[in-house]
């Protein structure tokens, strides 16, 4: 599975793959398969909506990562307040930083690494 296959799927809540993925199925994935990186849990006991669990859910598996810089395979955690509402993974094309993220509205789409920021309050970057 290369990046454009991820584009080709869908969004669907709570999914983790292969044709269907939520926001953390998706990096989850993704990270896995483009990056080599260490599967990460599912969460599967986390609800997309419920941003308390979601948040918790995120600080409880974070504390396994580091802070980072935006840079390929780094996970790009979103927050309104604070709560974490949405995850995607940073992917480098052209040597521009953009992020692999899907959600109800739009499915898998790759946005710019501003534009994304842009859309929320603060965005945190993570890698192991």
């Amino acid at each position: 599975m290369i990046l454009d296959d991820f584009l080709l799927t869908r969004y669907e809540r709570g999914a983790r793959g292969p044709s269907a993925y939520d926001c953390w199925g998706l990096v989850r994935a993704a990270r896995c398969v483009l990056f080599g990186r260490p599967e990460l849990p599912s969460l599967t006991g986390v609800e997309p909506g419920d941003f308390p669990a979601i948040t918790m859910a995120f600080r409880e598996l974070s504390a396994s990562l580091s802070v980072a810089r935006p840079h390929p395979g780094a996970i790009a955690s979103a927050f309104i307040g604070k709560f974490c509402v949405h995850v995607g993974l940073c992917v480098e094309l052209d040597g521009r930083t953009f992020i692999l993220e899907t959600d109800e509205k739009t499915g898998p789409a790759l946005t710019a690494q501003r534009v994304f920021e842009s859309r929320y309050l603060r965005v945190v970057y993570h890698d192991d």
